[in-house]
Order: structure tokens, then sequence, then C-alpha cells
């Protein structure tokens, strides 16, 4: 009598290690997926020498193991035997580190127990303030809500807007004789009122009517706009005054800067001999 070898069918050995490739080369393996490496490998050793088995079972758990797999000793942190959950770096809806309320995608953590979210996939969103009356903004981080963390710049750092000529300074009739009344029509834009003033002959007993807020200067020259807290568009952002005219005058509406400018002329008078 003589003894002999038994040896795996090739087309056994061809499928062993399709699976094996599969398994241990195109991802890193599940426990499920060792216990399946387990059950072929034993399979495909059955005619073969116990020795010879084990051997290849060590073998393909080594193979596992190195990548993660059934039966490694611990390498990570979570439970307390050192290996992952089943689900771990499974998709799951993490908390949102810009708004608490809100969720974005994070994965399954090692002990099943929390979702971990990368914070630096998910910087601060800018966003812009309510503008000021002349469209002004701040820059500020959206909160939970959508609600912007900034407020609106103080409409008393609107100054220096351009004002229209003729339109922001309009004088009828400009043409008049002493005596007669003329009315002062003006339109600051979005320039703020106190930040803006009229300049020219003012005097109370030649103010016919005003309809603005302020307070006059420089020997009722100067004219300086209070403005109105409660209203935007301001109340004196437009107005009318009309003034008693005494002689050639020359009135200018200015805002920070910016001016313009209308002279009232004066008919000359003419006596009979």
């Amino acid at each position: 009598m003589y003894s002999h070898s038994a040896r795996t069918p090739w087309f056994k050995s061809i499928i062993i290690a399709l699976m094996i490739f599969a398994m241990v080369f195109t991802a890193t393996p599940r426990q499920s997926e060792g216990i399946i490496l387990l059950i072929a490998t034993f399979s495909a050793a059955a005619p073969l020498s116990i020795g010879t088995a084990f051997a290849i079972i060590a073998a393909d758990i080594a193979i596992v193991c190195l990548l993660g797999g059934l039966g490694c000793p611990p390498n990570n942190s979570g439970t307390p035997g050192g290996t992952c959950v089943a689900t771990y770096g499974n998709y799951c809806p993490g908390v949102d580190p810009r708004c608490s309320t809100d969720t974005v995608p994070g994965t399954i953590s090692c002990d099943g127990s929390s979702c971990d979210v990368d914070s630096t996939l998910y910087p601060p969103i800018t966003c812009p303030s309510l503008s000021n009356m002349c469209g002004q903004t701040n820059a500020g981080i959206q909160s939970c809500g959508g609600i912007c963390s900034a407020t609106a710049p103080p409409d008393s750092n609107c100054s220096g807007i351009t004002l229209d000529d003729p339109g922001s300074l309009i004088i009828t009739p400009e043409l008049v004789r002493i005596g007669d009344e003329i009315t002062i029509n003006w339109d600051l834009k979005t320039n703020y009122p106190p930040n803006c003033n009229i300049t020219g002959p003012m005097q109370p007993a030649n103010v016919v009517s005003n309809t603005s807020n302020g307070t006059f200067s420089a020997g009722n020259t100067v004219f300086t706009f209070s403005g109105n807290p409660g209203a935007v568009p301001y109340d004196d952002s437009t107005g009318t005054m009309v003034i008693k005219v005494t002689g050639p005058h020359q009135y200018t509406v200015s805002c920070g800067g910016t001016t313009v400018q209308k002279e009232v002329q004066v008919l000359p008078v003419i006596f009979e001999s």
C-alpha cells in the first residue's frame, strides 16, 4: 500500500482565491467576511492534513487581521475590547458645529455611541447684515435659523453721498424783488440728515415756514438738521423752507463735503422821475 496527498480541485482553488482577493484587496474586511474566509479555507483544506489546514487558516486570519477584520488584537479605542462596532464609519446625521439645531453628514464612531463630524468640512458661513440708510453692511457669521450675527452700520456713517444738481436744492423763484418770498426745497438723498446743513441768510424774522427740525447757528446763516431717529428715511431728508428775501442771496446744501449751490437774484428797483 502507498499514500499520496489529496489535492484541492483546481476550480475550487480558483474560487477561493477570487473570494480572498475580493474581500482582502478591494475593501477592508468586516467580521462577517472574515467568517466567510474561514469557511472557505476549511472547505479548501478539508482533504489536506490537519496541520496544513491550520497553517492555511492562520495565514488567512493574519491577512484579515492586518487589514482590520476578524480576530485582531486591540488597535483602536471605543469599546473595552478595543474593536469597533460593525457599523463603524457608516453614514449618520451629526450635529452641525455651526448650529446645534441643524445636522450635517457624519460617520458612526468606533463605539457606535456617537456621530463623528469633521468640523473642517463645515467652516463658518459668512453673511451680510441688514443695511443702513445708504446701503452699507457689516459682515457676520450665520447662526441658527439663518440669522446673521452682524448688525447694520449706524446711519451716521452715511455722509458725503453725492447730491443731485439741481435735484438736491431747488429755489423758486430765483428772480425776485426785495420783500418777495422764495421757497427752498432740498433732498439730502441717503445722507444722514445731521451730517448735512443749509447755509445762507435765514434770520428768524424772515423765515416764514420750515418743515424740518434743526438748529440755527453762525448768526442764523447755518441750519443743521437734527434728524428723526424714529423714521427711515428720515423726515428731514426732504423738506421746504419759505424765506422773505432781503437782497441777493446764495444758499448751499452741504453733506460731508458734497455740495449744491443756488443763487437768488433780485430785480432792481425802478423809480419814476
